[in-house]
């Protein structure tokens, strides 16, 4: 996926280099790794990048490598920092595919801060940013999410610790300064507040397949079977429902327009994915529902709050934010 830089725009070659552009489509830096499980993430004006053994920081100007350490984990996932000191990565532990192992670096020169073990045989690793309430920013905790949900703080040390039956999965920050996550089971949704306490979980009627919180306090959840599911935050209750449309086997993530209206469209899973590209105001009422004429494979704002939306024959549209 392209991710955003100041003034720019990065993205992952076919080759596995990483390339930015500025914002006139010039090339600023590039960087050779030749190892299509690399990771790449942009925190705090340096760009990180976990590939080869390696993980390294990057000065955003000019792709000068400002520091490089070893970091063996594999399949890593896009780095986060916590509290100001700290960058943390993760990635399934070497000769281990049922174990994770996250590793904090001090930001200005790579030193090696602590790690953490946690157990992968239901959840693949993911790394959120933590709440800064009650801590200062300079305290920031991290989320590790694999079988187990494990706050930990700058320095490593736990503050909470969450176990799953059937691993999470799509953890997310709750406006209530707590999580969304899918989980403890693969058809329940739950949110934590800040202290880990469970404000509210309840089971859905299909396999979660994505949960996304909405911009007015809410939080969106896809099932397996198509329906989309605007549940209220801080108590769980169901809002309003949409789908199940026409063939579709599980709805992708939406993205959000300035107004709140929700687009999502057909999950990538094979050639009967739904073709269309569908919008709903934040109150579940259905806008628009527009045939592409083949499976969409991804979509994003543009800065004047328009749709592109790319299909897997080749083509990239951009329809007028009027109609969405």
């Amino acid at each position: 996926d392209p991710f955003l830089v100041p003034g720019g725009v990065g993205y992952v070659s076919g080759a596995w280099k990483v390339v930015v552009l500025d914002s006139d489509g010039g090339e600023r830096f590039s960087v050779s790794t030749d190892d299509p499980g690399l990771a790449v993430s942009v925190v705090r004006g340096s760009v990180y990048i976990a590939a080869g053994g390696l993980f390294s920081r990057f000065d955003l100007e000019t792709g000068d490598e400002i520091w490089s350490e070893p970091a063996p984990e594999e399949r890593p996932v896009r780095a986060v920092g916590t509290g100001d000191a700290f960058i943390v990565t993760m990635g399934f532990t070497v000769g281990s595919a049922g174990a994770l192992t996250a590793r904090a670096f001090e930001e200005p020169d790579g030193k090696a801060g602590w790690t953490a073990d946690l157990p992968a045989q239901l959840s693949g690793p993911a790394l959120l940013e933590g709440y800064d309430d009650g801590f200062g920013g300079e305290l920031a905790p991290t989320m590790l999410v694999s079988d187990t949900l494990s706050l930990r703080g700058w320095n490593g040390a736990v503050v909470w610790d969450e176990t799953s039956v059937e691993g999470y999965r799509f953890v997310s920050r709750s406006r209530t300064n707590g999580f969304f996550a899918g989980g403890p089971y693969f058809d329940s949704v739950t949110e934590y507040r800040f202290n880990g306490t469970v404000a509210w979980s309840r089971p859905m009627a299909g396999a979660v397949t994505w949960v996304t919180p909405s911009p007015d306090g809410h939080v969106l959840v896809g099932q397996v079977d198509g329906v989309v599911r605007k549940l209220k935050g801080s108590e769980g209750i169901t809002l309003w429902d949409y789908g199940a449309v026409d063939s579709v086997q599980a709805q992708a993530p939406p993205i959000f327009g300035a107004n709140g209206n929700l687009v999502f469209w057909g999950a990538n899973i094979g050639i009967d994915s739904d073709p269309h590209v569908s919008t709903v105001t934040p109150f579940g009422q259905g806008l628009d529902r527009w045939d592409t004429g083949a499976r969409v494979t991804s979509g994003a704002l543009s800065n004047d709050d328009d749709v592109f939306v790319s299909t897997l024959d080749g083509r990239i549209y951009l329809r007028d934010a009027v109609e969405f």
